[in-house]
């Protein structure tokens, strides 16, 4: 998921390759449906033994849809997520031995009218591609959609070498231009200049240099380039956006994005993802402060409205019950994006797993035990307005 630090390979890569080739080989005997139904077997078998990842797929729909479902409705949801996930992880192991039309036959692609009016006018696309159903279709798009125009992507290189490049040979197998994480923008806006097509999977959360906006009411940070490309190239901005319609049939969604700012790239993101939230990999902790200055993201250009900030980022500051609740910090944060609230916990099982799921930061002081919360949610009370 990142750019490989090494070209030579560890013995856990190679058999991460190894073990990669074994399950490829028996999946090209499969069907694609036969494969959907694999994956989505072994999620149900291993389900239950997943619960570091549970935690984090409850988490963030607890963020996404607790004010809309209740929680039986969310524990349904993210065990269809993770049958989904894996089904859809199979199937695209087993999609680049398909021939062309076998492909076209399994997908639907609805919107396409807004791409060929985007190549029309000769200026270039940009994708705005989430992490939903089997987006490994998405690279294939303009074949699936039989236009005349090259399709790249700009995508994170595999840590692992030897898989890296086995997936960048399977993708540019039907001519995909493959871009990575680190290509200059001048290089991805001569691209575009020239009438390309490119997708960039633009939904994960960027802590550093991403853009200040509101995704399912809370703030956050996304990733400026899709809009700054669009705004340097005067390239088309549109979204598109995978669905699993059945086990060997996918839905290609391209929607226009209302606007040419990351605040309209959010916006055109979060229906994506609302419209089908079986289809998300909800696996990253989307939500997510880095634990080194945790509140830097709120002070990030251009900021949300106020109006679309419903769910503020909540911080929870823990005393013992001896001590006086301490004081909020004179953080420089308006109460729509940042709330504070103090709790006595004496003990380490006072905060409990629900409580984990809800609250985005633990503030403590020096005498609270430290085993009291998990230690990614731990700040001492004295860092908290300084960082």
């Amino acid at each position: 998921r990142i750019m490989p630090r090494t070209e030579r390979p560890t013995l856990g890569h190679r058999f991460q390759y190894a073990t990669y080739r074994v399950v490829e080989t028996v999946l090209r005997t499969f069907s694609v449906r036969s494969s959907f139904r694999t994956g989505a077997g072994l999620a149900r078998l291993l389900f239950p033994f997943c619960g570091p990842l549970k935690r984090v797929v409850l988490r963030n729909l607890r963020f996404a849809f607790g004010d809309e479902k209740s929680d039986e409705e969310i524990k349904v949801l993210a065990k269809d997520i993770f049958q989904n996930t894996t089904g859809n992880l199979f199937c695209s192991v087993r999609l680049p031995f398909l021939t062309d039309q076998a492909l076209r036959d399994s997908v639907t692609i609805e919107g396409l009218e807004l791409l060929e009016q985007s190549v029309e006018e000769g200026k270039g696309t940009v994708f705005l591609v989430p992490h939903m159903g089997n987006w490994e279709l998405l690279a294939q798009l303009t074949l699936l959609a039989d236009l005349p125009v090259e399709m790249g992507t700009h995508y994170r290189p595999l840590n692992n070498a030897l898989m890296n490049q086995l997936i960048e040979r399977r993708r540019k197998q039907r001519g995909l231009h493959l871009f990575p994480k680190r290509t200059s923008s001048h290089t991805l806006s001569k691209f575009l200049r020239e009438n390309g097509v490119l997708g960039i999977l633009a939904d994960q959360r960027i802590p550093s240099r991403g853009d200040l906006c509101s995704f399912f009411g809370r703030p956050t940070t996304c990733s400026p380039l899709p809009a700054l490309l669009a705004r340097r190239t005067g390239a088309r901005l549109l979204g598109v956006h995978c669905t699993t319609v059945d086990d060997d049939h996918w839905k290609l969604t391209i929607t226009p994005v209302d606007g040419t700012d990351s605040a309209a790239c959010a916006a055109n993101l979060e229906r994506a993802w609302h419209s089908s939230p079986a289809d998300v990999f909800w696996f990253q902790d989307r939500w997510k402060l880095p634990r080194s200055h945790p509140l830097r993201g709120l002070t990030r250009p251009p900021g949300p409205a106020k109006s679309s900030i419903t769910k503020p980022i909540r911080l929870v500051a823990l005393h013992a019950s001896t001590e006086m609740p301490p004081e909020r910090p004179d953080f420089p944060f308006p109460d729509h994006l940042l709330t504070w609230e103090t709790r006595e916990c004496d003990h380490p099982e006072a905060i409990s797993r629900d409580d984990a799921l809800t609250v985005d930061l633990f503030v403590t002081d020096a005498k609270l035990p430290v085993p009291c919360c998990p230690a990614d949610k731990l700040l001492p009370a004295s860092e908290a307005e300084t960082r």
